[in-house]
């Protein structure tokens, strides 16, 4: 009767160290897969920045003299595009008056 009652807990044991050891493997495979999805989106990141990796964008950014943060820069990129735009159309449309005036007065009468 010993032996069977010893052998009973014995089973049960190893059912709970069997579903622990399943819980733990898969947690174990929820982390990988976290951990492979962080590094795959750190490296699409560094990529989109200009980087071979993370590791040299956040020593880019760390050594940076900049008062400004690089959300910061790229906004201020993104007005200054836009001001290049505006004095370029100024510039052509500039460029067109003069052309029309110089036209004109190469055909005025001297």
């Amino acid at each position: 009767m010993a032996l069977t009652a010893m052998s009973h807990s014995s089973r049960e044991n190893v059912a709970q160290l069997t579903t622990r050891l399943e819980r733990f493997q898969l947690s174990n495979a929820e982390l990988s897969q976290q951990l492979s999805d962080a590094l795959s989106r750190s490296q699409r990141l560094a990529s989109s920045l200009g980087f071979r990796n993370i590791y040299e964008a956040q020593a880019a950014l760390d050594t940076a003299d900049l008062d400004l943060s690089y959300r910061q820069c790229f906004d201020e990129l993104e007005v200054l595009r836009q001001r290049v735009g505006d004095l370029t159309a100024q510039r052509d449309a500039a460029l067109a008056r003069a052309s029309v005036v110089e036209g004109q007065r190469q055909s005025a009468p001297r």
